[in-house]
């Protein structure tokens, strides 16, 4: 059974999706997650290509400053809620700054379930194809509940959110902050750019 729970802090209530609930992932340490990192920068990606998913260049990554990771699945009501936001923010942005990418980062049991997900939500930002989730060290930087957004520099640093991963962090907060993170650190200046 899927299980929600609810954070109240100054009268806003945040809900996400249990990680319990979550397939369970192996970590494998060996993979490597920075960006500079040649065996990072050849993490296996797939992107929405009108109703198909396609693999992306193994290369895809080089010289991005930063990757941000959505971790979500497609059974999740907060990350139905929230994915529309964090899809029209990557539209935008992806027109002003080339310095960044949004990896998904699916929890969904199947990949037909992602794939069905990436094309009812039309999720134009990469995933990470579904056979390499369970030996992913990406999963190394999630937190206890879904949907969260986590950013990471190009030495595989987190930038945000600043956390140590005990508590559960909104993702549009992060979003917020990595948006001003890309207007003052982008290498493209942020010429017209509003976020709705």
């Amino acid at each position: 059974m899927k299980q929600l729970f609810f954070l109240t802090l100054l009268g806003l209530t945040v809900v996400g999706c249990n990680r319990s609930d979550l397939p369970q992932v192996k970590t494998d340490d060996t993979v490597q997650v920075t960006p500079s990192d040649p065996d990072h920068a050849e993490i296996p990606l797939v992107r929405l290509q009108g109703d198909q998913v396609s693999t992306l260049p193994s290369d895809h990554l080089a010289n991005k400053d930063y990757i941000a990771v959505y971790y979500s699945a497609s059974w999740c009501p907060p990350c139905k809620f929230f994915t529309p936001e964090l899809v029209r923010f990557y539209d935008k942005a992806i027109q002003v700054y080339d310095n960044f990418e949004i990896i998904l980062f699916s929890n969904d049991y199947e990949q037909e379930a992602m794939e069905n997900y990436m094309l009812s939500d039309q999720i134009t930002f990469p995933a990470l194809a579904f056979e390499e989730i369970s030996s992913s060290s990406l999963i190394d930087y999630a937190a206890e509940g879904i949907p969260y957004l986590v950013v990471l520099d190009r030495e595989g640093n987190q930038v945000l959110p600043q956390t140590d991963h005990s508590g559960y962090v909104d993702p549009t907060e992060v979003l917020n902050a990595f948006n001003q993170l890309l207007m003052h650190k982008g290498k493209l200046k942020p010429k017209g750019y509003s976020q709705r």
